[in-house]
């Protein structure tokens, strides 16, 4: 090992050396030295923090900057969806509206051809129905003439019957009474 230009065998023995050189030596140069170097480390120090401050600053507001176009951007996306939204909810609107005027006129159109088929079944019926009817009355009236006649004919043959019953009695009355 070498120190200073002088040949030592080992660590110790360079120590060992040059231990006494420190001791006779003044050491308020060292403090001076110290804390010069402690000076410069906290001025050193210091502008590294004012340097990070500075970076820290920029950070900040560029960050802000970000943040403000994002937020910005972020408000137009929103109001462009906003309007996409608005534009396609008018537009289910209106097809809505026109699938329920052409359901109304599909219904109105069934319900009238159903009030139209209605209409003639009832003609139909109301017809059949007086057919029926004049047919009925017509056999009524027939059934009617033969129970007329008939009732006529069974009281003719009763008046005749009576009347001759009548005229046995009225005839045995008599022959009682002779």
């Amino acid at each position: 090992m070498m120190l200073q230009g002088k040949k030592f065998g080992s660590k110790e023995e360079a120590i060992d050396e040059t231990e006494p050189n420190f001791e006779s030596k003044d050491k308020s140069i060292y403090k001076k030295d110290i804390s010069y170097k402690v000076d410069k480390v906290k001025g050193v120090k210091g502008k590294l923090v004012d340097k990070v401050k500075g970076i820290k600053g920029k950070l900040v507001d560029k960050v802000k900057g970000v943040k403000g176009k994002l937020v910005d951007k972020v408000k137009g996306v929103k109001g462009k969806l906003v309007d996409k939204v608005k534009g396609v909810k008018g537009k289910l609107v209106d097809k809505v509206k026109g699938v329920k005027g052409k359901l109304v006129d599909k219904v109105k159109g069934v319900k009238g051809k159903l009030v139209d088929k209605v209409k003639g079944v009832k003609g139909k019926l109301v017809d059949k129905v007086k057919g029926v009817k004049g047919k009925l009355v017509d056999k009524v009236k027939g059934v009617k003439g033969k129970l007329v006649d008939k009732v006529k004919e069974v009281k003719g043959k009763l008046v005749d019957k009576v009347k001759g019953v009548k005229g046995k009695l009225v005839d045995k009355v008599k022959g009682k009474l002779e």
